[in-house]
C-alpha cells in the first residue's frame, strides 16, 4: 500500500491517503483496518 512507504516519510501525508480511501469504500475490510490504523497511529493528532 502506497500509505505504508508514506508513513514511514511523511505522516501527515500517510494519513491524508488513508483517510481518502476510507472515503471510498468505508464498509470494506480495509476500511475497517483504516480505521483501526488511525486510531492506533494518529490518536493524538
Amino acid at each position: 500500500m502506497k500509505s505504508s512507504i508514506l508513513f514511514q516519510t511523511d505522516k501527515a501525508k500517510a494519513k491524508e491517503m488513508l483517510l481518502e480511501a476510507q472515503k471510498l469504500a468505508p464498509k470494506s475490510e480495509t476500511g475497517k483496518r483504516i480505521n483501526d490504523i488511525l486510531e492506533r497511529f494518529f490518536k493524538d493528532e
